[in-house]
């Protein structure tokens, strides 16, 4: 019991820690419809992305990176489910691996998706093992 205690008390904050550098695939364009560099506006955008959840409950960042989601957004999903990862939130990392498996909004990277199942799972999050294990196949 003792053992098991202590591996949840260090891989819990290794978890969470993790999630807030696995919007690593997001990567704005850099061009205007002209195809010039514009390092201004892509700044803004990453700026007002980095924002999304500036101010809400976990619930609300949740919603919010859901609606993104349905609509197709899946830039500003993956942005408002890394705000909820780093704040602890499982299912928005999760939902973050999910999109990290498929390339939506980020780059296909099955690393960083089995990283965030294995996490999940480490942390007692039992379906989460079942999706590490598929990956590692």
């Amino acid at each position: 019991m003792k053992k098991i205690t202590k591996i949840l008390v260090f891989s819990i904050p290794i978890f969470f820690l993790g999630c807030t550098a696995q919007n690593q695939g997001v990567k704005p364009s850099a061009t205007t419809q002209s195809g010039k560099q514009d390092s201004q506006i892509v700044q803004k955008a990453t700026t007002n992305l980095a924002q999304i959840c500036d101010g809400l409950s976990i619930a609300d960042c949740a919603y919010k990176g859901d609606k993104f989601y349905n609509q197709g957004d899946f830039r500003s999903a993956i942005y408002a489910y890394d705000t909820n990862c780093a704040r602890q939130d499982v299912n928005s990392c999760l939902k973050m691996a999910k999109m990290f498996e498929k390339g939506e909004g980020v780059s296909v990277s099955k690393a960083a998706a089995l990283d965030i199942y294995e996490r999940a799972c480490y942390s007692g999050n039992t379906p989460s093992c079942k999706d590490m294990q598929r990956l590692q196949k």
